[in-house]
């Protein structure tokens, strides 16, 4: 597994702005305020501003009165506005008397008002109001998407001259930027679309989890969403919509603290969490179902690797059907060859594979295939017949050794599979190996033979190597049509099953 290593926590995204001089004395003549691509403040207050005329303010001293501590009429007025933009769920809002320059031009007691207005024409709703009786204030303020807000700059104490300066910083805070604040994905279907070069997204931490490709730097921007999942949960995602050049990955993690992790790939099903596209210049990443084993909560990480861009997350509830699970077996009939496509997106691990792996010739379980047959008693022998193999590469991982040392390297482009019966004759019970498992290479035909004196009930069970996604064409012989307690095979369901 990977471990994902926190960035240090600086999540919000700043900028300083300049003040011109003549026309901010009024709400409809406020600075319009931009956000800019810097974290951290520092460096950036020292452009000055400055208001030259008094300007009229909207002065309420009921609610306003903890920035009116000295004085009835404040002295001047600078006005910015600001439109709070798709995805915003927090501003800190820096303001500081100049700390350079003329000591005798400086605003010694900045206060600042916050309005939410329709308009510059009112109606005007304080919603905060601060004076740190100094010459910085520093707060951090919720906002909702969409609202547009006026920030009153002024001298609360009324002792300003017409050429007092000051200067300002503000940041911007994206749902989803770290983990604490995770967007949730609370119903299904569910489809999210942002980009990572929002205002707002920062690199929350490093590092990947390697898929179907290595893993991404974790350099980029991230966004994270967040599940919480019961026990023998499946969740089928996918990550669409990204630019060629924006190599970006989906990944799942498990954590103990969303702040300080320590964060973790979710192996279950997930291609170890990596689910970036095939190709660095793939615009589409597989379409993924993800078994989660364990109630919980886990988060999703959007990652960019280095080149910011749009994204489009999709997620989807499922449940096992079509040979995904011994309950769904596929039931193989004579001489009717039955063919399988074993995509990651429509097969997965659950809690009903057999155990241990090695029953089948795995050595990590991923996306497995069910199938289900019964022999006809005749004494001849049943032949299973897989042909016709093609397969994509596994997903990249640390493969150990022996045979050498071990390294990170991409699973083989082939398949597996076992048969098996069951102390209980039908799904459950304890799995017996019936024959040798098979490791199966594309292009080559494979035969396995099984004992027929007696109506036997068989399961196969198929895997891709380490993820690998496998096509491939299945037959038997001497085999009932209809299985004689496929009646039962179907109805017997219990708590420890996945159904």
């Amino acid at each position: 597994m990977n471990k994902l290593i926190p960035c240090v926590l600086m999540i919000l995204l700043g900028s300083f702005f300049s003040l011109s001089s003549f026309s901010q004395g009024t709400p409809c003549m406020a600075t319009s305020g931009q956000i800019g691509t810097v974290a951290d403040c520092s460096g950036q207050l020292t452009t000055s501003g400055s208001w030259t005329i008094a300007g009229l303010g909207i002065v309420d001293p009921t609610p306003s009165s903890t920035c009116l501590t000295s004085a009835s009429t404040p002295a001047h007025n600078h006005w910015i506005t600001y439109t709070v933009p798709t995805g915003i769920t927090s501003m800190r809002l820096r303001f500081q008397g100049k700390t350079n320059g003329n000591a005798s031009v400086r605003l010694h007691n900045i206060s600042v008002q916050v309005y939410t207005a329709n308009s510059c024409l009112g109606t005007f709703t304080l919603v905060a109001c601060y004076n740190d009786a100094g010459s910085t204030v520093d707060q951090t303020l919720a906002v909702s998407s969409g609202t547009v807000y006026y920030f009153r700059v002024f001298d609360a104490d009324g002792s300003s001259t017409a050429s007092n300066e000051f200067n300002y910083c503000i940041n911007v805070t994206h749902e989803g930027n770290n983990p604490c604040i995770a967007i949730p994905i609370s119903s299904f279907p569910y489809s999210y679309s942002g980009n990572t070069s929002n205002a707002g997204i920062t690199n929350f931490m490093n590092g990947g989890c390697n898929g179907n490709d290595i893993s991404t730097s974790g350099f980029g921007n991230d966004l994270f969403f967040s599940l919480t999942l019961a026990a023998n949960s499946y969740v089928k995602l996918q990550l669409t919509g990204t630019n060629a050049s924006n190599y970006s990955e989906l990944s799942v993690l498990t954590y103990a603290n969303c702040t300080s992790g320590p964060f973790t790939c979710h192996p279950n099903g997930s291609w170890d969490g990596g689910l970036q596209a095939s190709s660095p210049d793939s615009s589409d990443t597989p379409c993924r179902t993800v078994y989660f084993q364990n109630a919980g909560n886990y988060i999703v990480r959007v990652d960019s690797d280095v080149d910011e861009g749009a994204f489009t997350l999709l997620a989807d509830t499922y449940t096992p059907s079509n040979s995904d699970a011994c309950l769904n077996a596929q039931v193989l009939a004579p001489a009717t060859p039955v063919t399988i496509n074993s995509t990651n997106c429509n097969y997965t691990v659950g809690n009903d594979d057999p155990m241990p792996p090695s029953l089948f010739c795995a050595g990590t379980v991923e996306n497995t295939n069910w199938f289900y047959f019964q022999s006809d008693g005749s004494g001849n022998n049943v032949v299973v017949t897989v042909s016709n193999v093609t397969c994509n590469r596994g997903y990249y991982t640390y493969i150990p050794g022996p045979p050498g040392p071990g390294g990170y390297a991409f699973y083989s482009a082939q398949g597996q599979f076992g048969i098996v019966t069951s102390s209980t004759t039908v799904c459950g019970g304890t799995y017996t190996s019936a024959a040798a498992c098979q490791t199966v290479i594309p292009g080559n035909t494979y035969n396995v033979t099984l004992p027929n004196s007696a109506v036997t009930n068989y399961f196969m069970i198929w895997d891709g190597n380490g993820g690998a996604e496998c096509k491939y064409q299945i037959s038997v012989t001497n085999v009932n049509p209809l299985p004689v307690q496929l009646s039962s095979f179907d109805a017997l369901r219990n708590d420890d099953v996945v159904n």
